[in-house]
Parts: structure tokens; C-alpha cells; sequence
């Protein structure tokens, strides 16, 4: 009777804790956020606009849950998630089901960093180029995006949520960004800045912690990066005005110049391959060469083996 008093119990527990997570459509609030954006001045420092575009996604599709399982085993510490998109994940840590575009945040994020720091005249976010208003473009492409969660089971199995009540971390977190920023002008394609932000968070949480904060650390880790970022943008800028003028200068239109006539000479080159190969292919009286028929015997030959494959059938 005392064993199952005590099943009871700590399967209560575990329905306590699991309820937690819920499901929900996320999307980043930047209200909060923004008394820890850095702001530059009380008006515009640069006459110009800036338009974000979508992101460039270049990360891998290597997504593995079914590893958290192993929480429920007997003498293991804990059970595990891996995701290279976390908003394709099956769940995280402390949320159930959830929607998030994660790729359209981040550039909300970095938009609402540019905005608030009013280093330009204004900073949005648009779907695409052709939507741009702003003379500034800030694309960005994105290769990783991991979040690897842990389900701390203590050793105990199916008992841990009894640790989890009193006080004892439930799951540890560890986040990571690496991405590159970049600013040119929409007219010319002239680059103004370059960025890369590398950014990773580590952290323990309780069984009662706020949920949204495993999905949405990415962007909180973007906007710590442009707190400095931004700033050092500034300084560059006051030091070569130029760079926001959108004219190349000789030396930036022979690289864009030489870049584009080493695309014509490997587009010319794949051509004349294909050329060869084909020559090749029709042989020296320019024609493609006979598939031979096959002769009665091969044919009667194909015929009994078929006939002898349906009757073992």
C-alpha cells in the first residue's frame, strides 16, 4: 500500500510539472527590450534609411529529440535535445507545441536595434528588396542557430520531478548564434559595413521558469551583440563620410569589375565543357551513336527468365 502511495505520488508530480508546458505562437516583444538597446543620440546621427531584408538561411536541417528519452532511464543524468532550427524542434525544455519564425525575428530584432539607437533616420524591416524605401540595405546570412537542451533526470528516472518541486534544476540550456551582417547601398551594391555575430548563452532553469525565453534568446543575443556593434558603425562612419555615398571609387568598381568578368570566364568555361562532351557523345560524324537492338535470342532469353521468375513466385 506504502509503494503505491508513493507511485501515486510522484506520478502526480510529474503531471504537476509536465502541465507546464503549453503550447503557443510566439513572436519577440521589443517594448521591454528596449531600455537595454543602446540609443546614440535623442535625434538622427546619419541622413539616410534603412531597409532589413529577409535573412539568408544557411543552416543545416539536423534536428534530434527522441534522445530525451533517455531521462527516463535508471542511472542516467539526463536526457537531451539537439536542434540546428529550434523552430522546427518538437518541443523544447519547458514548452510544448509551438509556432515561430525565427529567421523573420531576427531581422525584426535587428531593425528595432537600428531604430532605436537612431543612428539613421529610420530602420525597418521589409519582406523583400522591392519593398525597400530606404538608399541602406542590411542583409545578413545565418549558418547556425543550435540550442541544446537537457532534461535533468537526476539518475532517478521517473522520481526526478520530485527534486525538480523542491528547488533543483530541471533542465540546463545553452543557445548559439553565428551569423554575418551587412550593410550596402541598394543602388550600387556598395558595401558600408560588415559584421559577424557570434554569441552563445548558458543557463539552468526551474521547473516554473519562463517559457518563451528558450525560443526567443536568439534575438536577445543579437541585440547584445549590436549594443556594440552600433557604436563602433557610428565611429566608422564620422571617420569615412564617404562610405555613405553610394558612388564606388575606383578601386572598389575595377574588384566588382574583375569579380564579374571571372563569373563570364567560368560560365564560358562550363559552356565549352559541355560542347566537348557532347562533340564526344555524337562521335566524328557528328551524330549520336545506335543503341543496338536486341537480337530474337536475347529476347527469348529475357522471356524464359521472366516466365521462370513468375513460377517461383
Amino acid at each position: 500500500m506504502k509503494s503505491l502511495l508513493t507511485l501515486a505520488a510522484v506520478m502526480g508530480v510529474v503531471l504537476a510539472v509536465t502541465g507546464c508546458k503549453s503550447p503557443g505562437i510566439f513572436a519577440t516583444s521589443f517594448d521591454d527590450g528596449k531600455k537595454d538597446m543602446v540609443v546614440l543620440d535623442s535625434s538622427p546621427i546619419f541622413p539616410a534609411n534603412l531597409s532589413v531584408t529577409n535573412f539568408k538561411d544557411l543552416r543545416p536541417a539536423d534536428n534530434t529529440s527522441g534522445t530525451v528519452l533517455w531521462s527516463l532511464c535508471p542511472l542516467m543524468p539526463f536526457g537531451w535535445v539537439d536542434y540546428s532550427r529550434p523552430e522546427n524542434g518538437n518541443a523544447m525544455m519547458n514548452v510544448g507545441n509551438y509556432q515561430y519564425n525565427l529567421v523573420g525575428e531576427l531581422a525584426r530584432a535587428v531593425a528595432v536595434s537600428f531604430d532605436t539607437s537612431r543612428l539613421f533616420n529610420s530602420a525597418y524591416a521589409v519582406n523583400d528588396i522591392d519593398h525597400a524605401k530606404g538608399n541602406l540595405i542590411l542583409d545578413a546570412e545565418i549558418y547556425t542557430t543550435r540550442f541544446d537542451g537537457k532534461l535533468i533526470s537526476y539518475c532517478i528516472s521517473v522520481a526526478s520531478p520530485a527534486l525538480w518541486v523542491i528547488g533543483l534544476p530541471a533542465t540546463h540550456l545553452r543557445s548559439s548564434i553565428d551569423m554575418k551582417l551587412r550593410i550596402s547601398h541598394r543602388s550600387t551594391g556598395k558595401v558600408v559595413w560588415e559584421y559577424p555575430v557570434k554569441m552563445e548563452d548558458s543557463s539552468y532553469r526551474w521547473a516554473y521558469g519562463r517559457t518563451s525565453e528558450e525560443i526567443q534568446v536568439y534575438c536577445k543575443m543579437v541585440r547584445q551583440a549590436l549594443n556594440k556593434a552600433i557604436p563602433e558603425l557610428e565611429k566608422r562612419l564620422s571617420a569615412n563620410p564617404n562610405l555613405l555615398n553610394d558612388k564606388l571609387s575606383e578601386e572598389e568598381a575595377q574588384q566588382q569589375l574583375k569579380a564579374a568578368n571571372v563569373e563570364l570566364k567560368e560560365d564560358a568555361k562550363e559552356q565549352q565543357e559541355v560542347k566537348e562532351q557532347l562533340s564526344i557523345w555524337k562521335g566524328k560524324d557528328g551524330k549520336a551513336p545506335k543503341v543496338p537492338a536486341a537480337t530474337d535470342a536475347q529476347e527469348q532469353s529475357e522471356v524464359k527468365s521472366a516466365d521462370k521468375a513468375a513460377e517461383k513466385m
